[in-house]
């Protein structure tokens, strides 16, 4: 086939008289060496019977081992002997390997074009301007008791792709002849980079010996995972505007590993969540500004959970952050939650009455039913009142002094109740009417109120000229005239002249 790496030539082989003699290659009679057309000759040997064994074998070939009887029956004639030394080759072997932090991973599916040239180099012949003999293209798969491999085998072969035919041995196995090989991946498994480096290997055997190319036979190219982080920019969507959110929390998990319910959503599962932080946290946290970027993630499909909702937003809704490509460049996602406003409602009653009519005298209470939903589970709130005089708008004062109340809680819920109240004297009131003005505080900032002066349930009345029946029930003038009357007693009254 014309090919540099073999040659009949140089062949050496010894003429012996014993077969002990040629096992030992000791009283050697004489030598043969061949020529280029693999032809060589001994002359002057006597008629008798002969053992010929090679000693060397030609450039690419392995040493014949065997030891050949030859009879010489005449001087003139010569005898022939035919011998056949087989071609060295290899029966090439790939094996993808992929490393990270979980160990080996041998990967199928990965595409990787040989090409052989009949020269031997220690860099890529092509960029010497050499023409490969020969191409084949391989995809790995199951094979050789492992898997990412991929062997001279018609099975191994890319269907997509047209390959030479394999070089065959004497038994009909697909094998490499000497020469110099290049292995190039041209398709990466699914998730991986392909690696377009040119993997340079020389078939060679050592001339006195079997050949060394046992110590070449298993090719092994390393394809990198296929990373990229993500990055959320988080913002809290009030009525009236956005703005940057901190402290919203996500978590991720792969969807392979999710189920999904009736419709086919996937269900989160916070057992499944992946790294996402440099330090080795689960959570990824937004910071002052809105933002937060994940370390680098595998290349895959992962279902993404708000963990940590900031007080007082609905969380956005689960999302998919797909890495498919490598690249140091993060993907960026834009979610809002939705304000959920903490609102309050109040009912103010007489601490004595119980109900909107208010008593004068010189001790007075008032009970505000504060009643408040949206709140945070857990969260610590402060509830702040004050009595507004709702002819003046403005805070009413007993002997000079605002009358407020104040409470602080822990929330049990988010929705419930709790009452205020406030005492004070109400001997002026008689006739006028107090509004319970609330607010609701989280950490120091104002988030709710109450304030309306013409709310009914917030207002307590005091009416004017009252006169007690002793029971504690004020009567106005008019009901004390009737009562007069009722019991039989009339009032005179004499005026002089």
């Amino acid at each position: 086939d014309d090919n540099g790496c073999y040659s009949l030539e140089g062949a050496v082989y010894g003429v012996y008289a014993s077969y002990g003699n040629a096992y030992n290659d000791t009283d050697r009679i004489a030598s043969i060496s061949t020529d280029a057309n693999g032809y060589g000759r001994a002359a002057g040997l006597a008629r008798g019977t002969y053992y010929v064994k090679e000693l060397t074998a030609p450039k690419g070939f392995k040493a014949d081992k065997g030891i050949y009887t030859a009879v010489i029956n005449s001087a003139t004639v010569a005898t022939r002997l035919n011998v056949r030394d087989e071609p060295g080759a290899d029966p090439l072997e790939i094996v993808v390997r992929k490393k990270d932090a979980d160990g080996d991973i041998y990967l199928n599916g990965a595409k990787f074009v040989v090409k052989y040239y009949d020269v031997q180099m220690d860099t890529d012949p092509a960029e010497s301007g050499k023409t490969p003999k020969r191409t084949w293209y391989l995809v790995t798969g199951e094979g050789n008791n492992y898997s990412g491999a991929a062997d001279l085998n018609v099975k191994n072969l890319d269907p997509s792709k047209a390959s030479d035919e394999f070089y065959m041995t004497p038994a009909g196995n697909p094998t490499i002849p000497y020469g110099t090989i290049t292995v190039r991946e041209y398709e990466a498994p699914e998730g991986y980079i392909t690696d377009d480096t040119v993997y340079t290997f020389k078939i060679t055997a050592d001339l006195n010996s079997t050949p060394t190319v046992d110590i070449l036979n298993r090719r092994t190219v390393t394809n990198r995972k296929i990373k990229q982080p993500f990055a959320i920019k988080k913002y809290g969507r009030y009525p009236d505007g956005d703005i940057p959110l901190s402290g919203a929390g996500f978590m991720a998990a792969p969807v392979s590993v999710l189920n999904t319910d009736e419709e086919g959503n996937y269900i989160w599962d916070e057992s499944k969540a992946v790294i996402l932080t440099p330090d080795g946290e689960k959570e990824l946290i937004t910071d002052e500004s809105g933002y937060a970027l994940s370390v680098s993630l595998d290349y895959g499909r992962y279902l993404v959970h708000e963990t940590t909702v900031p007080a007082h937003f609905l969380p956005c809704e689960d999302f998919i952050v797909e890495i498919n490509t490598a690249s140091a460049e993060p993907k960026e996602y834009t979610r809002y939650d939705e304000y959920n406003p903490p609102e309050l409602g109040t009912s103010a009653a007489d601490g004595d009455t119980g109900n909107s009519q208010g008593k004068v005298g010189e001790k007075a209470s008032i009970i505000d039913r504060v009643r408040y939903k949206n709140l945070v589970v857990g969260k610590e709130y402060t509830i702040k009142g004050i009595l507004i005089d709702k002819s003046t708008g403005k805070p009413f004062t007993d002997g000079g002094k605002e009358i407020t109340a104040e409470k602080t809680f822990t929330a049990a819920a988010a929705s419930g109740s709790i009452d205020m109240e406030y005492t004070f004297s109400s001997k002026s009131l008689a006739g006028k009417e107090l509004v319970v003005f609330e607010a609701l505080y989280y950490e120091g900032t104002e988030i709710a109120a109450h304030n309306d002066l013409e709310d009914e349930e917030q207002t307590v009345k005091y009416p004017d000229d009252e006169v007690n029946t002793g029971d504690g029930t004020p009567v106005t003038a008019a009901a004390v005239f009737m009562l007069l009357a009722g019991a039989g007693i009339m009032l005179l009254r004499k005026e002089t002249r």
